[in-house]
């Protein structure tokens, strides 16, 4: 298996090459629930995280919203 390596919320991650977002949250066993995904400074909405493909060095911010008042 070939891997690529991103940041991920800060730290070096390697994943698989060809790894789409949604693909990434599997690959990490991760629930996709209450989830914002921000590439390279820009949000990704969730309609495009099947089609948006992870390459070499890309920065990738998971933020999961949480509740409060």
């Amino acid at each position: 298996m070939i891997l690529i390596k991103i940041s991920l919320n800060g730290s070096a991650q390697e994943i698989p090459v060809e790894t789409s977002i949604n693909g990434l949250f599997s690959f990490l066993d991760l629930s996709d629930k209450f989830i914002a995904v921000e590439l390279n400074n820009e949000i990704v909405f969730r309609a495009n995280w099947e089609k948006v493909k992870l390459i070499q060095d890309d920065k990738v911010e998971i933020v999961r919203a949480i509740g409060g008042g």
